[in-house]
């Protein structure tokens, strides 16, 4: 207000700045994740914006019908790369969590369980060869392992073998350590 009326002029600057980087029709918004976006794919690659995903697509849509320009876009892009990430190290902890309680439940440490897993897988692979490998990689609980040690019995007469303990097993699973994927 400017002496009891509307300030046109305000009101008009301010339009003119929320609508300034809104992209014409035929431009593309330029959205990823943020700089500090680095969230790692299968393949160590860092996760980016398909542009052709129907998400993204959709996103652009509602993008443009409430004006949203560019800049608003990428901040928000960038704050959902961080809901993202942060949604995904929660993941990735409970898992840890879970997995580590399973291995409790096999020896008196985590680490105990964690060798008698990996001796059943090795003892798997030893014993049956590489079409075994589907169940080495489901070998994630104690029941499981202890199916698997069952087996070994059977077919070789004895449970699987002692493991010697090795640090470069640390934090990755049976199937990790056996056949090197990352």
């Amino acid at each position: 207000m400017k002496d009891g009326k509307p300030n046109f002029e305000a009101i008009a600057a301010a339009l003119a700045r929320s609508h300034a980087d809104v992209p014409g029709e035929d431009e593309a918004y330029d959205l990823d994740f943020g700089e500090d976006f680095d969230l790692k794919d299968e393949e160590g690659k860092p996760v980016k914006l398909d542009p052709e995903d129907p998400l993204v697509k959709d996103f652009e849509t509602i993008a443009r019908e409430h004006n949203i320009g560019k800049t608003a876009a990428k901040a928000l892009m960038g704050l959902y790369g961080k809901v993202i990430k942060s949604a995904v190290q929660v993941d990735e902890s409970v898992e840890k969590a879970r997995q580590e309680a399973e291995y409790k439940k096999l020896g008196e440490t985590p680490e105990k369980g964690k060798e008698r897993a990996l001796a059943a897988a090795k003892g798997l692979d030893a014993s049956i060869g590489p079409k075994v490998r589907p169940l080495i990689a489901a070998l994630t609980s104690a029941p499981l392992i202890e199916a698997a040690e069952a087996i070994l019995e059977a077919v070789n007469g004895e449970g699987s073998t002692d493991p010697k303990d090795d640090p470069t097993t640390e934090n990755k699973s049976a199937e990790e350590i056996l056949y090197g994927k990352n």
